[in-house]
């Protein structure tokens, strides 16, 4: 599996479109097995999509995005898990100590810390 963190200095981006690298991280069997770092800073938003698929990258771990990044990365093929925060290390540790089912709650529209297809209502009640 290739992972993509996109980081701010040694931290994961609190936003995709804000970040200036991408960290790579190939994991086989729960080990990562190599790491590179591809600088973003000059790209738009999708020739980012662009080029994480160039890369071979599969999943993406982020603090939050736009949903339209969110949208070009799922049409893409990739997977999104947002809501990752601190150390960018630290996050790739949870991610595979805890595995992609535990994060589930976590992924889907950016900022929301919900599942796509979800529904709220007004004030923020879930709509039934």
């Amino acid at each position: 599996m290739r992972i993509a963190i996109p980081i701010f200095g040694p931290r994961v981006s609190p936003r995709f479109d804000c970040a200036a690298d991408v960290t790579i991280v190939d994991v086989r069997d729960g080990v990562v097995r190599g790491r590179s770092r591809d600088c973003i800073k000059e790209l738009r938003s999708w020739q980012r999509v662009e080029r994480l698929v160039e890369l071979g990258v599969e999943v993406v771990l982020v603090g939050g995005m736009r949903r339209c990044d969110y949208w070009a990365l799922v049409a893409a093929g990739l997977e999104v898990y947002s809501g990752f925060t601190g150390e960018a290390e630290e996050a790739l540790k949870r991610f595979l100590a805890d595995g992609p089912s535990s994060v589930q709650a976590r992924s889907g529209l950016p900022g929301h810390g919900r599942k796509v297809g979800q529904r709220w209502g007004r004030r923020g009640r879930r709509a039934r």
